[in-house]
């Protein structure tokens, strides 16, 4: 399978696959991680209505919160950018495998997916990453804040972008 941008200009299907959990919610005085993931998604959706690609949205905590299918068009990209400024999440825990079963399972078409979390999970999500980046192209971008190293333990990478 070849990638899914298409030189001769064909439109091709994007989903965000974005955290809503509690986790988001920590930042620095200048910026909470979900404002970045908001930033990072908005700039996202827009690239998509340039292109003319459709473009979809998974949220995702412990469980789907919403899921906006792919489509085209300035209407839809606004109504991405409304959700993602105003969701609220029925959860607060994070369940990435779940999230990235869910893609690998609901969108049948091969596409890219930019996956915009903090990473903070208790669970072991590489196996369903790995099974899903073979139909699907996965960039990931990983937020974090110095700040989180107190509390979870994790490495100093800063605000970032990593692919699996």
């Amino acid at each position: 399978m070849g990638p899914p941008f298409h030189p001769c200009g064909t439109p091709v299907s994007s989903m965000c696959l974005i955290d809503v959990s509690n986790s988001l919610d920590f930042g620095t005085v200048k910026q909470l991680k979900k404002d970045m993931v908001t930033e990072i998604a908005a700039t996202l959706a827009f690239s998509a209505i340039q292109n003319n690609d459709k473009i979809g949205v998974i949220f995702f905590s412990d469980r789907i919160e919403k899921f906006i299918p792919p489509k085209k068009g300035r209407k839809h990209i606004l109504y991405i950018i409304r959700e993602l400024l105003d969701f609220k999440p029925e959860s607060k825990r994070t369940d990435i495998k779940m999230a990235v079963e869910y893609l690998t399972n609901v969108i049948k078409k091969r596409c890219t997916t930019f996956m915009i979390s903090d990473f903070i999970d208790e669970n072991d999500f590489r196996n369903a990453l790995t099974i899903a980046n073979r139909k699907h192209d996965i960039v990931s971008w990983s937020l974090c804040n110095y700040a989180d190293n107190s509390r979870t333990g994790t490495g100093t990478a800063g605000y970032g972008r990593r692919q699996h």
